[in-house]
């Protein structure tokens, strides 16, 4: 990645931060946002749709961003409520399935586990590769669905691979 992309997205990523800590310091540990090529990407647990509107709206005032794509369940409670061990456990085994599948080619992919979701993010060379990933993801035992938010560098972008910020 070219230096200027990489400080353009560091700078994308602390604003976007920013934004979600203004509108809800709540969920400073249970959202994270990714920056890529210009695009932001939040992943987590929710209480509630008001709260989801409320961090979207504030993602979307930060100035400079392309595109923003969400992935942001409201997490079930009592018995439902999943196990935080069992989420990093599915984490941990999917990373190494992806590592396997890709031959250890995975530094640009992001992981999370939300229950038994998945959920990729990240920048990959082809189409291809991309759907080689979301299929071993698929395969992973304890994987209930995958959201994909892998993409392929735009045209005359490519020194944008490795952009997860």
């Amino acid at each position: 990645q070219s230096p200027m992309a990489f400080v353009a997205d560091k700078r994308l990523k602390a604003n976007l931060r920013a934004a979600l800590l203004t509108a809800d310091p709540g969920t400073v540990l249970s959202v994270k946002a990714y920056v890529g090529g210009g695009h932001g990407y939040l992943v987590g647990w929710v209480k509630d749709d008001a709260q989801r509107t409320k961090l979207e709206d504030a993602a979307r005032q930060v100035a400079g961003l392309i595109s923003l794509a969400v992935y942001l369940p409201a997490k079930p409670t009592g018995d439902a409520a999943p196990s935080l061990t069992a989420e990093l456990k599915l984490k941990a085994k999917l990373a190494a399935a992806l590592r396997v599948a890709m031959g250890g080619d995975t530094p640009n992919i992001a992981v999370e586990v939300l229950g038994s979701h998945a959920v990729l993010v990240g920048v990959l060379g082809s189409t291809a590769k991309i759907q080689h990933a979301g299929q071993a993801a698929r395969e992973t035992s304890g994987v209930s669905g995958v959201t994909s938010f892998l993409t392929v560098p735009l045209s005359g972008d490519t020194k944008r691979i490795g952009i997860l910020q």
